[in-house]
């Protein structure tokens, strides 16, 4: 597939870089094989393009769809419409044809278009009517008219040397109000076509509901919905230069002052000069605001960090203090951990608290520095060992052959 895709950018005239960086093309008569031979461009999904018929042509609409009207029933017999020496007053024609512009655009009736009038002056307007002669026989009526013989009515209007206010377009108006002013044109006098809206704002147009029907498959259904409804009365409308259709056309014919980019602002360095001025004072508020908050933060932290060196407070005091001192203060109870430390590492190992003596208050207690109540014999292995008792009667004694067997007591880890 990628094969068929490089061939077929080669024999379409496509370019390649070669290996010293130098763009080639195939030769003129690899371009004419593939141009010459419609096999191969139906392989490669080649379509040809359709010829165009030859501005000027009007085209006729089917037998059964044409219209004819005498020269008196159109818009050329009004007293307001210009026509050139060569339009005959008394004929027949076929309306609702469609011409084509230069451009390659079929204009239709109604559609909006830049043209040439009779003393060779560009207009713009929009077509009411395209007037083709009768043919004299059946045969001709099936092929396209002659340019020669076609004419077009287009309604004039005056385009407006201020831009709209909203949306910077040119303004289209009437020549003169509440009157409509015609030009019988030649069919090849049109250039191109035009996009033109209605001026709704000014017209004040509304959104009716119910006003549109919903088209499906190209055709009207009962279903209705809300659509914008133009006023009649005005007459005033837009030429749509943000469309990008014949944009670069429309430039060679409309003035540069209706066309060059609006500017935002008219005096730009002031504009500068005003924000400048507006950031220096926000820009100093942010700092002040984040320089503050800066502060805070440090401040926040250099109180973590000292309540940590002081160690923890009486919530968090830990076990071992509780034990060995009193918690009611903080250095109280940092003292009693390092007393405990130091036992510990002098030998505290040789201490064994005394579980025969008894306290004072207390019998049957233990206290602390006793002397031994027994003397344990035996091995050292840990195994038991019988224990001469010499406590008195009514302490800790241990049956009548008073045997006990004292355990040394845990040490409390100190973390």
């Amino acid at each position: 597939m990628a094969d068929t895709k490089c061939v077929r950018h080669i024999v379409t005239g496509g370019f390649w870089e070669d290996a010293n960086g130098c763009w080639q093309r195939a030769g003129t008569n690899v371009l004419s094989t593939f141009r010459d031979s419609p096999l191969l461009q139906h392989h490669f999904g080649w379509t040809l393009e359709a010829g165009t018929p030859p501005a000027g042509c009007v085209q006729l609409p089917a037998r059964t769809q044409q219209t004819r009207q005498h020269t008196r029933q159109t818009s050329a017999s009004s007293h307001e419409a210009t026509c050139p020496e060569s339009f005959p007053l008394d004929a027949t024609w076929i309306l609702r044809t469609s011409v084509i512009a230069p451009s390659g655009d079929v204009c239709e009736q109604h559609s909006w278009v830049i043209a040439t009038d009779n003393q060779g002056s560009m207009m713009i307007g929009q077509i009411a009517e395209l007037l083709v002669p009768v043919p004299g026989s059946s045969e001709d009526a099936t092929h396209e008219a002659a340019a020669s013989q076609s004419y077009i009515v287009i309604e004039r209007f005056l385009l407006g040397s201020i831009r709209h206010q909203t949306t910077g377009c040119p303004v289209l108006r009437p020549p003169r109000p509440n009157t409509r002013i015609f030009e019988v044109v030649h069919s090849a006098a049109v250039l191109l076509l035009l996009n033109v809206q209605h001026d709704c704002e000014v017209a004040k147009c509304s959104i009716a509901p119910g006003s549109r029907a919903v088209r499906q498959e190209r055709q009207d259904t009962e279903v209705r919905e809300a659509g914008l409804v133009h006023n009649s009365e005005s007459r005033l409308f837009l030429i749509n230069t943000h469309a990008l259709h014949n944009a670069a056309l429309l430039r060679r014919h409309l003035p540069r002052s209706l066309l060059c980019p609006l500017p935002l602002y008219e005096d730009r360095p002031e504009r500068h000069r005003e924000l400048a001025t507006s950031l220096r004072v926000t820009e100093a508020l942010k700092r002040a605001e984040t320089q503050k908050k800066r502060a805070a933060t440090r401040q926040k932290k250099a109180q973590q960090a000292g309540a940590t060196t002081r160690g923890p407070s009486h919530p968090g005091t830990s076990t071992a203090a509780r034990a060995v001192g009193d918690v009611s203060e903080p250095s109280g109870s940092w003292q009693a951990v390092e007393s405990v430390r130091q036992e510990r590492h002098h030998g505290m190992d040789s201490d064994v608290i005394d579980s025969g003596a008894s306290v004072a208050g207390h019998p049957g207690g233990l206290a602390v520095g006793a002397p031994r109540p027994a003397t344990v014999s035996g091995d050292q292995s840990g195994s038991p060992a019988d224990v001469e008792s010499t406590s008195p009667p009514g302490t800790l004694g241990c049956g009548d052959d008073n045997r006990a067997e004292f355990a040394r007591p845990k040490r409390r880890r100190v973390e």
